[in-house]
């Protein structure tokens, strides 16, 4: 069903041709040999080979001379599980965030439905195994599937394996001219080949010793061979496979400054694909940046973006094998840097969610009207730039053992992956951060991640497992936090329309809270129960309260938020012009904000105030809007209650077969969500359809 919803998106996400790229001639004209026609069997090539040996690059290069009309697809493998890879995939070819199935076999089975009848061309780079690769395998006729791996992966039914080995003399010598320069090269061709030789052919290390001298153009080929001549285990020695790699790579670590070698073995440290500048900063010292960008001027890190770095992880695990020798482990590194990263992921979620800094304490603090909005945009920005790298730190910090660091990250992020339906990183970092908690000791910690992970079962529709994680959360959690906890127990009982303990939970906690006025009581935590108090009882003094207090707390989501709870209420009321000014006023917060969710709500609602005015063409064109919103961010309530504002602006406009087409198919996406109040208006919108068709 999600398969034939979902639009047909052409991919295009193999990276850049490599300029410099040369020969490879044989598997090249394998590779386009065994490309198969329209209609036939999908074909699986395994390009292997010893690190070092340009797998990836000559992957890279292929996919650029074939054509295959429905896109390319890539992943980076390397220890990654197979499910993680196929979300990534799957949004790719076009499935909304928040729609990825959690199991792997669906997954599976959703990625076969998708790239059934498309002709892809599918780049698996750096694979370990047969059992990894498996699942990601295109199934579709005439698809072509690249993967490179260390191994020739020959357990991988129906795959054709290719043996990758060293350059050949001459393209090596070809391929160092196109890095330092051809005159160089032609003015020293004898020591062009002992380059050659010293770096045993292999492609990584001939990219390191070329940037070197491209780097240092006072250098002579001659000079750069003498010191080739020193080095301990000659790289012709490939046989040795990692130690071939390890010794390339230490001939562009030791040509570097001191600096750029402290630098390169503290990322070491690091798990993360690629970072920003200032973690270098928090490494090494304010020059970090700077330093950064040296190391990227010798090859050893590469450009991801403005501002932004990576590197091979063989590059990143010789890093790490320096960092141990020459400093010892990494958990000193990361315990320097563990601050920065905290303070830096702290004062982005402060700024997401005011007055609730991640120490559990409530500190109200006012911004200036016209900088609020900007500077809460900004901060989820940064922390969606900074996913990977903060998901991957809080696997280092468990990792070496730092859990108080751990724990505490992985309770900073939760509003990046709330906001964004990140809910595999939730769940992961929640998962270890709970790990860590529990391995410290820390109580209170162990009930903020269990009040992570119910407010993760909750978006995902698992209300009785928020529920229970909650119930674990509240013996441990220290007395400020007990009404927090409380209120999140209110929300699952009102999703399960248990109505009568939602609101004696929400009372509570207001009057734990306290009023939230003249400086006393907890006023952030007093405006989150007036606003769901206000919800449930349709009371808009309520919500009218609630709407002051997040302006004084400078929180431009809770305002947006309960904007349009007053607008629904002004709805029911047929107050339709005071409804449409208050929904209008939330959707510009919310796209000021960059929250594409709320904003979509505010829409429907409009849609709903315009239905009210007798306006139903803009009816559906405000609900096409939402829906498009919803659908792209995998929200199946939303999506069903766009699709059933879009059929009753149909029913209005007297196109009855269309609606009743529709809401039969909505009926029943309300009924697999559990959603009884959206299934009775469902079924009566569509009695009225019925009835209506039976009158023509």
């Amino acid at each position: 069903m999600l398969a034939q919803e979902l639009g047909r998106s052409v991919p295009n996400e193999t990276p850049p041709d490599i300029a410099d790229f040369t020969g490879r001639r044989a598997v090249l004209g394998w590779i386009e040999a065994a490309l198969p026609a329209p209609g036939a069997a999908p074909v699986h090539l395994v390009l292997y080979g010893p690190a070092g040996a340009g797998k990836s690059a000559l992957a890279v290069h292929a996919a650029a001379r074939l054509d295959l009309p429905d896109g390319r697809l890539h992943a980076s493998l390397r220890d990654r599980a197979p499910g993680a890879v196929l979300e990534d995939l799957l949004r790719s070819l076009g499935c909304p965030d928040g729609a990825v199935p959690s199991s792997l076999d669906e997954r599976v089975r959703l990625y076969r439905s998708l790239v059934a009848g498309r002709r892809l061309l599918v780049v698996l780079d750096d694979a370990t195994s047969e059992a990894q690769v498996r699942p990601l395998l295109p199934t579709g006729a005439g698809c072509l599937t690249l993967v490179t791996s260390r191994s020739p992966l020959f357990g991988l039914e129906a795959a054709r394996a290719y043996p990758l080995d060293v350059l050949e003399a001459g393209e090596a010598v070809a391929m160092l001219a196109r890095i330092v320069g051809a005159d160089r090269v032609a003015a020293e061709p004898d020591q062009a080949h002992r380059i050659v030789r010293l770096c045993g052919a292999l492609p990584l290390a001939l990219r390191i010793a070329g940037s070197r001298l491209a780097r240092r153009r006072g250098w002579t080929l001659e000079h750069l061979a003498d010191r080739l001549g020193d080095e301990r285990g000659r790289l012709d020695e490939l046989s040795a496979g990692d130690l071939a790699v390890r010794s390339s790579l230490a001939l562009g670590y030791r040509a570097l400054s001191e600096d750029e070698r402290l630098l390169l073995r503290r990322l070491g440290a690091l798990s993360c694909p690629d970072f920003a500048p200032w973690i270098a900063a928090a490494l090494v010292g304010r020059d970090g940046g700077r330093v950064m960008e040296s190391l990227a001027e010798a090859g050893l890190l590469q450009e991801r973006g403005l501002d932004r770095y990576g590197w091979h992880d063989l590059t990143r695990l010789y890093a790490a094998e320096r960092l141990v020798e020459e400093e010892g482990p990494a958990s000193a590194v990361l315990a320097g840097a563990a601050g920065e990263i905290l303070d830096r992921a702290r004062r982005a979620r402060e700024l997401m969610l005011p007055a609730e800094p991640g120490s559990g304490l409530t500190l109200s603090h006012t911004v200036e009207r016209d900088l609020a909005t900007a500077r809460l945009a900004e901060s989820a920005r940064w922390l969606a730039a900074e996913r990977s790298f903060m998901v991957a730190a809080v696997a280092d910090l468990h990792r070496a053992r730092l859990d108080e660091a751990a724990w505490r990250l992985a309770f900073y992020l939760t509003p990046l992956f709330e906001l964004g339906a990140y809910h595999d990183d939730w769940r992961t970092t929640a998962a270890l951060g709970l790990e860590s908690a529990r391995r410290a000791g820390h109580r209170h910690g162990e009930a903020l991640l269990l009040r992570s992970l119910a407010d993760l079962h909750r978006a995902e529709g698992r209300l009785e497992e928020a529920a229970g994680a909650l119930r674990a959360a509240l013996p441990l959690t220290e007395r400020g936090e007990v009404a927090r906890t409380t209120l999140r127990l209110g929300l699952v009982y009102r999703a399960q329309d248990r109505l009568s303990d939602a609101e004696r939970c929400f009372t509570e906690c207001l009057a734990a809270f306290g009023s939230g006025q003249g400086g006393g009581g907890d006023p952030r935590g007093s405006a989150d129960a007036l606003r769901a108090l206000g919800e449930l009882r349709a009371d808009e003094e309520l919500s009218r309260r609630a709407l002051e207090l997040y302006r004084q707390l400078g929180d431009p989501r809770g305002e947006a938020a309960t904007l349009l709870d007053l607008a629904a209420l002004c709805l029911a009321g047929r107050r339709t012009k005071e409804a449409r000014e208050l929904a209008e006023r939330a959707a510009g917060l919310s796209r000021r904000l960059g929250d594409r969710l709320p904003a979509a709500s505010a829409s429907l609602l409009l849609a709903g105030t315009a239905r009210a005015e007798g306006r139903p063409e803009a009816a559906r064109a405000a609900a096409t809007e939402a829906l498009a919103a919803f659908e792209s961010h995998g929200d199946r309530r939303g999506t069903a209650k766009a699709r059933l504002t879009i059929a009753a602006a149909a029913l209005d406009l007297d196109e009855i077969d269309g609606a009743v087409d529709a809401l039969a198919c909505i009926m029943g996406e309300f009924d697999a969500l559990g959603d009884s109040r959206g299934l009775v208006e469902a079924q009566g919108l569509a009695r009225e359809a019925r009835r209506r068709r039976g009158l023509r």
